[in-house]
C-alpha cells in the first residue's frame, strides 16, 4: 500500500458522515494512522505531511493537528519537535495545523516549543 492511499483515505474519512459507506470504507486509515503515531513516529509524520500537502481543507487541517500531530507530540515529543521544526522551515503555512495541537497535556518545555512553532 502506498502512503498516499492512507493519506487520501484519511482525508475522505474526515468529511464522511459517521455510519455511511464512505466512513466504513475509509475507517482503516484512522487505525493505521494511530498505530503509526504510537509506534513509528517518523512514518506517521510522513503521513501527516502528505495529508497536509494533499488537502487545503481547514477541517482536515484542524483534525490533523488535534489528532495525529497531537498524538505525536504527546507520545514522542522530541521527535515531533524536531520533525515539525524542520518541516516548518520549508512549509511555514503548516503552522495552521500546529496551532490545533492541544498543549495542556504536554510538558511545559514542549508546550512552549509548540506555542513558538504555531506562531501563538
Amino acid at each position: 500500500m502506498k502512503n498516499s492511499e492512507l493519506a487520501l483515505a484519511w482525508i475522505r474519512l474526515q468529511r464522511a458522515q459517521e455510519g455511511s459507506d464512505e466512513h466504513s470504507t475509509n475507517l482503516w486509515a484512522a487505525g493505521e494512522m494511530l498505530v503509526s503515531c504510537l509506534t513509528k513516529p517518523e512514518v506517521a509524520f510522513h503521513y501527516v505531511t502528505q495529508i497536509f500537502e494533499l488537502s487545503c481543507d481547514p477541517w482536515v487541517h484542524e483534525n490533523l493537528g488535534a489528532g495525529p500531530l497531537e498524538t505525536l507530540f504527546a507520545r514522542h515529543p522530541d521527535v515531533a519537535v524536531a520533525l515539525v521544526s524542520k518541516y516548518l522551515l520549508k512549509h511555514s503555512n503548516f503552522s495552521m495545523v500546529v496551532k490545533h495541537v492541544w498543549a495542556d497535556n504536554l510538558s511545559m518545555d514542549v508546550a512552549l516549543k509548540l506555542k513558538a512553532m504555531s506562531g501563538q
